[in-house]
């Protein structure tokens, strides 16, 4: 019976929510003499050369339980097994003293290198000014890096268990992510090199009084795994989070990764690291099937240049009312300021109940190199009337405030190229709502297109300015889209800055078409910047009083390119507005939110428009001309637009709407060439597997010529 009972005890497969079997190789309840020092007590247990050597040690205390002797604690492993690899560790938080001041670290150590100094990757509980937080960390020599943080605090009876599988670290804290874990409590090793792949496991306890701090302890080995099979570069996962992470985990850039049919609920956050490009591949909207269940992003992915495609498409998401972002990507650009054009794409995807951002996608802070992508056949539903989830959110920096925003413009207008991130094909469909603000988001530097979409009881053209960040968009293509507000929301957008093209979009049942507006108009005001009144040194201050108000032109203002700097050099860039019907009337902007004035947003100054134009014949003096261009007028006013409609090759589809060019008179007399659209369909838009076409990831097309003279400052 006793040898029966060892045999179980060390050889025990122990499933945990969602991961690969467990299976224990030793355990200990610590039941010895009150601080005797775990070397002592059972020889399985080291200390030399498991690092913190210059501390005491973990200690009985409680009888059973463990703690510190007192002194200040430090580590020991434990080599009473062959631990591989893919290891794990767990431990039961126990005592009165868990929720004292006193209390200093409990880690499960895990991969523990033969050193001086602790070197090894950690998981637990340390304190945040005493509030206790569960972590995922890496000791390198003594020195610790936090790597993941929850804001879940310590109780008595917690059972914390933390587990390293190739190179993902996973923290679960009672069979379930800590609340408020960043990301998800996973950390990818391959982020920071894999510094440890093999090792021991152990425990590191810090505390300055002899108190009980742990119960029970047990590891041992991952077996099995998660149904992740296949070989690079092809694998198959079942849509489950643990196999998919496990199928990312394997692969290697360029590898695609196949979702069966099936479904699954998310209660942890996938993380495709930054230094992958994979295509992960759903068997088809509404075969695989995903639930968000993550207190947290669902999934987590990274860009850089010189990585392979990321895409991922082909299936269903309930968003189940979750308030936390669907889909967060972030580009970091390693040691390069290289733009990575054309590096993702999100496809044939259908999020169901959206109650927040979907997709959220933001560039680089540290180097300000371009990240641009491709959502195509993208469908967002929303269904509660209440919240304003935005279906995608595009920015080139992330924080609202922060000064790198700027960095966006140092970049010039890239209209008409891969430099921008390109929305097509998809569906943003609010009516089961009854309609409702936030079908996109956009500012901080974004550089952004929406063509051919189909937008239901929302806007879809609409962005900040620098009232709600420190920075506007910087530019803007949306054409041939199709809108119904279904009487229940005000207009197709509301374009708050940047420079663009608006054309061809068909809308119904909107109050107005689209809006120009600028929220900093005095009385009005921003988070960032205070009113456009002269004394921002941000915006222009040309302005007289009359007819130009003091601050004209306001920064990132429509009309008006700004660059970046404390006191940014601005020219004066018009954008233009042409065949855009509402309720099959060809329509102006209008003024929208604090609304403008003339004074700062004056048609055949800031915008040119083909309502009321006077080009046609031999003379275009004022909007936009369309016809051929055969038909374009000999002369020419300065800033007009002309859309020759048999001019280019772009579009590329059977949809019957035909091509065309923009040409914009540079001078007295002088046409010039200045937008064609980008190929339509996106060199991305391909059957998955497809294969793209040469050099797709960094197409480069014409830069529109800043031409206009910079204004002198008063």
């Amino acid at each position: 019976m006793k040898l029966l009972w060892l045999l179980l005890l060390l050889v025990v497969a122990w499933p945990s929510q969602g991961w690969g079997a467990q299976t224990q190789l030793d355990s200990d309840s610590f039941n010895g003499a009150n601080g005797t020092v775990l070397p002592t007590y059972n020889a399985k247990w080291y200390h030399a050369n498991c690092g913190n050597n210059a501390f005491s040690e973990p200690a009985i205390q409680g009888t059973p339980g463990v703690g510190s002797d007192g002194t200040g604690g430090g580590s020991s492993c434990n080599n009473g097994q062959t631990w591989t690899a893919n290891q794990w560790a767990e431990i039961t938080a126990d005592g009165a003293n868990l929720a004292d001041a006193i209390l200093g670290k409990v880690y499960l150590v895990l991969r523990a290198q033969p050193s001086a100094d602790l070197s090894a990757y950690v998981c637990g509980v340390n304190p945040s000014s005493f509030d206790y937080q569960y972590r995922i960390g890496r000791y390198d020599s003594g020195v610790l890096t936090f790597l993941k943080s929850a804001t879940q605090t310590i109780a008595t009876g917690d059972v914390f268990n933390c587990q390293i599988d190739g190179t993902v670290i996973t923290l679960l804290v009672n069979d379930a992510p800590p609340a408020g874990c960043s990301a998800g409590c996973t950390y990818d090793t391959a982020s920071d090199g894999i510094k440890y792949s093999a090792g021991n496991v152990g425990l590191f306890i810090r505390n300055n009084s002899t108190v009980r701090l742990g119960g029970s302890w047990r590891a041992g080995s991952l077996t099995g795994g998660a149904p992740c099979t296949g070989a690079s570069p092809s694998w198959t996962a079942t849509p489950d989070a643990a196999s998919v992470q496990a199928c990312i985990t394997s692969a290697v850039d360029g590898d695609t990764i196949h979702l069966s049919p099936g479904s699954a609920t998310w209660t942890t956050t996938v993380d495709v690291p930054i230094t992958k490009g994979l295509k992960i591949v759903g068997a088809g909207v509404g075969a695989t099937i995903i639930t968000h269940g993550v207190a947290g992003h669902m999934m987590t992915l990274g860009v850089q240049a010189g990585n392979s495609l990321l895409s991922v498409g082909n299936f269903t998401v309930n968003a189940n009312d979750n308030t936390n972002i669907v889909f967060a990507l972030y580009g970091v650009i390693t040691g390069t300021t290289t733009p990575c054009l054309n590096c993702y794409r999100f496809h044939h995807i259908t999020v169901n109940n959206i109650n927040s951002n979907v997709f959220n996608a933001i560039g680089d802070n540290a180097t300000g190199s371009e990240i641009s992508g491709l959502f195509d056949h993208i469908t967002c539903k929303k269904t509660l009337a209440s919240g304003t989830p935005h279906c995608i959110r595009i920015d080139a920096t992330s924080a609202v405030t922060d000064p790198t925003s700027d960095t966006a413009f140092t970049w010039p207008l890239n209209m008409g190229t891969s430099h921008m991130t390109h929305v097509e094909d998809s569906v943003i469909d609010y009516s089961g709502a009854g309609g409702a603000d936030g079908g996109v988001d956009n500012f901080n530097g974004s550089q952004i297109v929406y063509r051919k979409n189909t937008i239901l009881g929302t806007e879809l053209c609409g962005w900040h300015g620098s009232d709600s960040g420190r920075r506007g968009i910087h530019s803007f293509e949306c054409y041939r889209n199709t809108l119904n507000g279904l009487n229940v929301w005000p207009s197709g957008g509301n374009m708050r800055s940047g420079v663009g093209m608006t054309f061809e979009n068909t809308l119904t049942n909107y109050t107005d078409a689209f809006n120009f507006s600028i929220y900093r108009i005095p009385p009005g005001n921003g988070q960032v910047w205070s009113v456009c009144d002269g004394t921002q040194a941000k915006d222009g201050n040309t302005g007289t009083g009359s007819p130009r108000p003091l601050g004209y032109p306001c920064i990132d203002q429509t009309g008006w390119f700004f660059g970046a700097g404390a006191d940014p050099a601005f020219t004066l860039t018009p954008s233009y507005y042409w065949l855009n019907r509402l309720n099959s009337t060809i329509t102006d902007p209008s003024a929208g939110g604090l609304e403008f004035s003339a004074n700062y947003i004056a048609k055949n100054t800031e915008f040119y428009s083909d309502v009321s134009a006077s080009c046609s014949g031999a003379n275009c003096t004022s909007g936009i001309g369309i016809g051929t261009l055969a038909n374009r007028p000999a002369s020419c006013t300065t800033g007009v637009g002309y859309w020759a409609t048999d001019q280019g090759a772009w579009n590329q589809s059977s949809d019957g709407l035909g091509n065309g060019q923009l040409y914009k008179c540079t001078a007295t007399n002088a046409w010039s060439l200045y937008y064609t659209p980008y190929t339509y369909p996106h060199p991305l838009n391909v059957a998955e597997g497809g294969g793209l076409p040469a050099g797709s990831r960094l197409l480069a097309g014409p830069r529109l010529p800043l031409t206009q003279p910079r204004l002198p400052r008063n």
